[in-house]
């Protein structure tokens, strides 16, 4: 089996960090002999940190207004593009005129799905770049909730771990929204250009 930096970062680093946050927590002893265990236990913590953040993701998506690859289709008719301020799309009726030619049917879902599967095949694609920040970002705000959740146990009468704890899951969740719709957009500009220089 074979290791990209995703894996390092999300499994094992993040994993690692929770770890040594519960036996921070928790004031359990760390014994150096242990340490290989500790790099085992990190791993597999970080596993299912990932996992747990893909269950929780339509959550996420509630909390964003909606999934990105869906908001994307929507038009704001005061600003003309799609998308979100920050991440803005401006070439949306293009991309849904495409769409429109090999599935009639308002249905973004399916759109994507399209669009996804079109670009595929494609080798110097950005697009798998873009869907692991997006995957990395979520993560990175699952873990923030849960460390939130650990330390709140300890911490709930500090209000400094309020002045820390709230801008940080503030910025991680923005972060994550941003790298949806970042994603998203990657996507279409990507079928956008496939179809135009077919």
């Amino acid at each position: 089996m074979k290791f990209n930096y995703y894996d390092t970062l999300v499994n094992l680093v993040l994993g690692y960090l929770l770890l040594f946050l519960i036996i921070a927590v928790e004031k359990i002893e760390y014994i150096e002999s242990f340490s290989i265990a500790y790099i085992a236990a990190g791993f597999v913590l970080g596993y299912f940190i990932n996992a747990l953040s893909s269950i929780v993701e339509p959550i996420y998506f509630w909390t964003f207004g909606g999934k990105p690859s869906v908001k994307i289709f929507r038009i704001n008719k005061n600003c003309e593009y799609s998308g979100i301020k920050t991440v803005p799309f401006y070439e949306t009726q293009k991309a849904i005129n495409y769409l429109k030619e090999e599935n009639e049917n308002d249905n973004e879902n399916k759109w994507f799905e399209i669009a996804t599967r079109t670009i595929g095949n494609n080798k110097d694609s950005r697009v798998p770049t873009f869907n692991e920040h997006y995957a990395f970002s979520r993560v990175m705000l699952t873990f923030i909730i849960i460390s939130i959740a650990i330390l709140i146990s300890r911490y709930y009468s500090c209000w400094q771990f309020y002045v820390i704890s709230i801008p940080m899951l503030t910025i991680a969740w923005y972060r994550c929204k941003m790298r949806g719709y970042y994603y998203a957009r990657e996507v279409l500009k990507e079928y956008i250009n496939i179809k135009e220089n077919k």
